[in-house]
């Protein structure tokens, strides 16, 4: 707790607006996401080809502008959203960084993790349709310390924790919906098109959970 409390103070910071991605970041964080879940291995079943939304892009800039250790209550905008959070006291990041994200830290059979792989599974996670990110440069309050820098995606439909396998393995596409097609290895009922879109209402309850950001940024001050 002591530790806990150390870090929410550290944390404590300046509100600085998050930058969103340009048209063609956004283009580039989609061709990350498509590419990672059509080379999934095993191959997956049950994978939903992602769009891009403009509503979860907000809903990222908003939190990562807000530079909160912890998650906002998964009710009202944020009800259904799942929440990705790259750290790091390096370097800032950039939107093709996602491109970098792959399963080498994931073993599917036993549904384990070498290190930390959450921010893959939430990539691969077969029934997220919608994805918005945003990123931000965290100052804190000591002037010492070095700034936190944020790379956050928000997905919908979302679950609290990605605690178990992301997909169904299976033959591509074998358990597309009635009136989906298989569009590179993945379900989906329109054409790809790169626009963003507007996120529609999902169908999964999701309470609040901290632990796995909390986890993130202790690992930054080990």
């Amino acid at each position: 707790m002591q530790t806990l409390a150390i870090l929410l103070l550290l944390l404590s910071t300046w509100h600085v607006a998050a930058k969103v991605p340009s048209e063609e970041e956004r283009s580039t964080i989609m061709e990350c996401h498509t590419k990672l879940r059509e080379s999934v291995q095993p191959t997956a079943s049950n994978m939903q080809l992602m769009t891009y939304s403009e509503e979860l892009e907000n809903l990222a800039q908003e939190y990562a502008s807000a530079c909160a250790p912890t998650y906002p209550k998964l009710v009202g905008r944020f009800e259904n959203v799942g929440f990705s959070v790259m750290l790091s006291n390096d370097r800032s990041f950039q939107f093709d960084d996602l491109c970098k994200v792959n399963s080498s830290l994931y073993c599917f059979e036993k549904d384990t993790c070498s290190y930390d792989c959450q921010t893959y599974k939430r990539m691969v996670w077969a029934t997220s349709t919608q994805v918005g990110c945003a990123a931000n440069k965290c100052r804190t309050l000591l002037s010492t310390s070095k700034p936190i820098y944020w790379l956050v995606c928000l997905y919908k439909p979302g679950v609290e924790l990605v605690d178990t396998r992301p997909y169904e393995a299976g033959h591509m596409c074998s358990k597309c919906q009635e009136g989906q097609t298989c569009y590179r290895n993945q379900c989906t009922k329109d054409a790809p098109s790169a626009g963003p879109t507007s996120t529609s209402s999902a169908t999964i309850p999701l309470p609040l959970h901290i632990l796995a950001l909390v986890t993130s940024l202790l690992q930054l001050f080990k």
